[in-house]
């Protein structure tokens, strides 16, 4: 996902000047049903593995495969 701002105009008016910022959307999915069960949206600067307890946390079971 990208941020949008004042940058997408100034970049189609002066060019490109400087690095874009995204944001990153962590999932957990069901398998079987393939329903999002859990969700944590991010600054592209932090791993996946930092968040895989709070996506687990949002799930309202245990899962049976990881």
């Amino acid at each position: 996902m990208k941020i949008c701002g004042e940058g997408e105009w100034k970049v189609k008016v002066h060019g490109r000047s400087s690095r874009r910022k995204w944001i990153k959307i962590h999932l957990a999915i069901d398998a079987d049903t393939q329903e999002i069960v859990a969700e944590i949206t991010t600054v592209s600067s932090v791993g996946d593995s930092k968040l895989t307890g709070l996506l687990l946390d949002q799930i309202p079971i245990s899962p049976k495969k990881f």
